[in-house]
C-alpha cells in the first residue's frame, strides 16, 4: 500500500515489484493505488501507476474512481493527469454524484513530492 509522505522511488520500486496486483483493493475502502496516490496528490505516483496500465476508471467501494477523489479535493494536476490519460467523467458515484458534481469551486495545487 502507498504509505502518505512515502518517498516516490520507494513507490515506484514497489509497483514494479507487483505489477499484476495495481488494481487489487488496499483498504477497507476498496481503494485502489491510483485512488490511494491521488487521494494524496501524489499526481507523479498517479502517472507512474496509469503508464503501467492501472485501471483508471476502478471505483472504491462507494463507487468513487480517482477522478471523483480528485475533483472533490480540487487536485488541479491530478485532475488534469486523469483527464487526459481517459478518465471517464461520466461515472456516477453510488450517491450518482459525478466527479466535477464534487467540486467546491477553485482548484488547490497539490504539493508535488
Amino acid at each position: 500500500m502507498i504509505r502518505e509522505g512515502a518517498p516516490l522511488d520507494f513507490i515506484k520500486e514497489a509497483i514494479m515489484k507487483y505489477p499484476g496486483h495495481l488494481d487489487d483493493p488496499v483498504d477497507e475502502n476498496g481503494s485502489t493505488l491510483v485512488i490511494v496516490a491521488v487521494f494524496n496528490g501524489r499526481v507523479e505516483v498517479a502517472e507512474q501507476l496509469l503508464i503501467r496500465k492501472a485501471n483508471i476508471n476502478k471505483a472504491d467501494n462507494d463507487g468513487n474512481t480517482a477522478l471523483h477523489h480528485a475533483c472533490h479535493q480540487n487536485f488541479k494536476q491530478c485532475i488534469e493527469l486523469l483527464i487526459t490519460a481517459g478518465a471517464d467523467e461520466s461515472i456516477m458515484n453510488d450517491m450518482r454524484i459525478r466527479p466535477w458534481e464534487l467540486q467546491d469551486g477553485g482548484l488547490n495545487e497539490q504539493d508535488n513530492y
